[in-house]
């Protein structure tokens, strides 16, 4: 199959960001929830998961937050736990670097790194043009992100409506 003008060559790109989709918003909601239960209103759940983005340095965070540890310890464990994201950002950043992307892209793709969106990044990249990874990458992480804020917008709403056993098992099914 030939390259389109995009760059892109029988991408079943469709499929692996579908899937990644309906795990993060389904699966993923009610430990979301988690944040309601802590005392965080909406729209600190939703700043949480916008600027944190990965769910373990969300829950780091908001256990930290919970046996009240201090705004420098709570910044210094979410990081800890958030470094283990490095290596994925090492290896994933030089298949993705061409001469002619601005260097803005690279510093804004670095917000997308998390395990969901690196998987797919490893598993599509090499059927695309090397000058449009990049835009592959920041397309795969502004999704999972955007899907990531509705999942705790759903998990925190939801969590109304169900009680603490059924939010446990829903957190253990996951």
């Amino acid at each position: 199959m030939g390259r389109s003008s995009n760059g892109i060559a029988g991408l079943d790109l469709e499929n692996s960001v579908a899937n990644v989709l309906k795990i993060n918003n389904v699966l993923m909601s009610p430990f979301r929830a988690l944040f309601k239960q802590a005392g965080f209103n909406l729209q600190q759940s939703l700043a949480s998961s916008f600027f944190t983005y990965a769910l373990p340095g969300q829950l780091v965070m908001t256990e930290s937050f919970l046996v009240g540890a201090s705004i420098i310890n709570i910044f210094l464990s979410v990081w800890l736990v958030n470094f283990r994201l490095y290596p994925m950002a090492v290896a994933l950043v030089p298949v993705l670097k061409h001469k002619s992307q601005p260097r803005w892209k690279y510093y804004l793709s670095c917000h997308f790194i998390a395990v969901s969106s690196w998987l797919i990044a490893k598993n599509e990249y090499l059927k695309i043009d090397k000058k449009f990874r990049i835009d592959l990458w920041i397309g795969i992480g502004s999704g999972t992100l955007i899907v990531a804020v509705f999942s705790t917008y759903l998990g925190y709403t939801v969590s109304d409506y169900l009680n603490q056993s059924m939010m446990i098992v829903l957190a253990m099914v996951v």
